[in-house]
C-alpha cells in the first residue's frame, strides 16, 4: 500500500510540474504577441511619419546645396 501511495505521490508531482511548465509557455507566449502586436502597431502609426520626415530632410537638403550663393 505505502509503495502505491509514494508512486502515486511522485505521478502528482511530475504531473505538478509538466501543468506548471505549460502556464508559463502560455504566459510567454500571450506577453511575446502582445509585444510584438503592440510594435507592429506603433510602426504601423509611426512609420509613415519617419518617411514624410525623411522626405522632408532630404529635399531641404538638395535644395541649399542648389543655392546660387556660396
Amino acid at each position: 500500500m505505502k509503495l502505491f501511495l509514494k508512486k502515486r505521490k511522485k505521478k502528482r508531482r511530475r504531473n505538478l510540474l509538466r501543468d506548471q511548465r505549460g502556464q508559463s509557455m502560455v504566459e510567454y507566449a500571450i506577453i511575446a504577441s502582445c509585444i510584438l502586436g503592440g510594435l507592429i502597431s506603433m510602426s504601423i502609426i509611426f512609420l509613415p511619419t519617419m518617411i514624410r520626415a525623411y522626405n522632408i530632410y532630404y529635399k531641404s537638403f538638395y535644395v541649399i546645396l542648389n543655392l546660387p550663393i556660396p
